[in-house]
């Protein structure tokens, strides 16, 4: 996902300061038509923007010493159908 930064500041709390960033998401590559039983994995702030059921973003992100994400214990979900929940099993995804 591209990104730019817009502007830069410092927030200042309590004697710390913290640099900010004002960022805007640039186009995302277009994703594929959605299919029966199929679930795609994509980038948080993706899934968020997104309006589709099928989407999946990485949760409760696993870090290496160095702070970069290596995996994660759970996949989230924005908008999944409540009313299917029950219904869906992974073993039915391709």
């Amino acid at each position: 996902m591209n990104q730019e930064i817009l502007a830069s500041e410092t927030l200042t709390v309590e004697q710390e300061s913290v640099p900010v960033h004002a960022i805007r998401y640039g186009p995302t590559q277009p994703l594929p038509p959605p299919q029966t039983g199929v679930l795609l994995v994509v980038p948080r702030v993706l899934a968020r923007e997104s309006d589709r059921t099928d989407l999946l973003f990485p949760d409760e992100e696993i870090r290496d010493p160095e702070g970069r994400i290596i995996g994660c214990m759970v996949v989230g979900a924005s908008l999944w159908p409540v009313d299917q929940l029950g219904e869906f099993r992974f073993g039915d995804v391709k």
